[in-house]
Order: C-alpha cells, then sequence, then structure tokens
C-alpha cells in the first residue's frame, strides 16, 4: 500500500521523535515494569475467574502470553495501520485467553462466549503491557494517535487503542505511587 511504501523508511525516524516527547513517560513505564516484573494478574486487579491456577494453563507458561507475544511485534511494523491492527489483535487475543480460562474453571458450566466486559479488560490489558517489556509502547500509541486516520478511530481500532492508551497510563502510575 501507499502507507507502507511511505512509512517503511521513516518510521524508525519519526518513532525517535517522538520518544524523545516522551522519555519521561517511557522512563515511569520502565520503572513499573521492572518493579512488578514478577507479579501475577490477580496483583493488578484480575478477577480470578479471567486467569488460571498457577501452572494450570495449557495455552501458555503465564496466563495471557499469546497476547504478550502478538503485542510484541508492533515493534517489527513499519506502518501505522499494521501496528493498529496488532493492537486490535492483541485485545482479541485477551478476550478469547479470557474465554479459555473463565470456561476452565467450571467445566460442567454452560460456556461463557464473552466472559470480559470494558471494566475487566483494563487490569487484563495492564498485565499484558506489563509482560510485554516494551517502554516504547507509549510513544508507538502516540504516533499512531497522530498518523492514523480518523475513520478508524471512532470504531474498534479506536476502541483498542484507546484501551492500550489507558493501560498505559495505569501500568506509568503504579511507579509512582
Amino acid at each position: 500500500s501507499i502507507e507502507e511504501a511511505l512509512f517503511r523508511p521513516i518510521w524508525i525516524f519519526l518513532l525517535a521523535l517522538f520518544r524523545k516527547v516522551n522519555v519521561q513517560r517511557e522512563v515511569a513505564l520502565e520503572k513499573s515494569m521492572k518493579l512488578y516484573k514478577t507479579v501475577g494478574p490477580a496483583d493488578i486487579g484480575v478477577a480470578a475467574k479471567l486467569f488460571p491456577k498457577e501452572s494450570a494453563s495449557s495455552i501458555d507458561s503465564y496466563p495471557y502470553e499469546v497476547a504478550v507475544q502478538e503485542l510484541r511485534l508492533i515493534t517489527k511494523e513499519y506502518c501505522p495501520q499494521k501496528k493498529l491492527e496488532c493492537i486490535v489483535r492483541t485485545l482479541r487475543l485477551i478476550c478469547e485467553c479470557a474465554e479459555h480460562y473463565c470456561n476452565s474453571k467450571d467445566p460442567g458450566a454452560l460456556h461463557v462466549t464473552s466472559a470480559i466486559g470494558a471494566d475487566d479488560l483494563l487490569p487484563i490489558l495492564s498485565y499484558v503491557v506489563l509482560k510485554s517489556n516494551l517502554t516504547q509502547l507509549v510513544s508507538e500509541c502516540a504516533a499512531l494517535e497522530e498518523f492514523i486516520h480518523e475513520g478508524y478511530l471512532i470504531g474498534e481500532e479506536g476502541y483498542c487503542l484507546t484501551s492500550m492508551q489507558s493501560a498505559l497510563s495505569y501500568v506509568e502510575s503504579l511507579s509512582k505511587g
């Protein structure tokens, strides 16, 4: 696409500028990531029904690992639209994992198809952000806000980006309080 051709050669420079502007926020995020490196989902406020018991997860080695791995792919993209799609996929994986964990708690019960609401999403996304160890997410999201066409910021993509920015702000605040 034209967007890919335009952004590929310049993204590294754009991101460097955004990182200079957001250096204090990235430092706060890094501090939180170090302080909370070993926390579990419950320590961040994730409801017990939305993560497996210790070492009981069949999907991954720690809860929501597949979502963390997806989020880490954001650094491999150079096109804002592709980066936004990565964030959307991350949130969808969070929902899939939450459903799986919730349904595995009570195998005999009716399967839950929408295990999480907005109130549950923020703590899980905050946990995923902590586990990602990507301090540059602050600048990536700030850049996306500037370069994504406003039409995309109205629907699911906008909700996902706003949710990510909220989680980032929350995780940053952990180091201050």
